[in-house]
C-alpha cells in the first residue's frame, strides 16, 4: 500500500503537489483585506486563513 501511493504520483507527473496557476488562496486573502478598514484587526480561524494573509501582505505588499 505504502508504495502505491508515490507509483500514482509518478504516474500522473507528481502534478498533486504543483501550485502553479491555482490562486483561490491568495484571492481569498485580498478579499479580507480588502473588506477591513486600514489598520483593523482581523481574527483568522486558522492557518488556512493566516498563511495566505501574511503571503499577499509580505510578499506581494499588497
Amino acid at each position: 500500500m505504502s508504495l502505491a501511493v508515490p507509483g500514482i504520483m509518478a504516474s500522473e507527473g507528481w502534478d498533486d503537489h504543483n501550485r502553479s496557476k491555482r490562486y483561490t488562496a491568495r484571492d481569498f486573502a485580498k478579499a479580507y483585506l480588502d473588506s477591513c478598514e486600514p489598520d483593523a484587526i482581523l481574527f483568522t480561524m486558522g492557518d488556512n486563513d493566516t498563511f495566505p494573509l501574511w503571503y499577499v501582505q509580505e510578499v506581494e505588499g499588497y
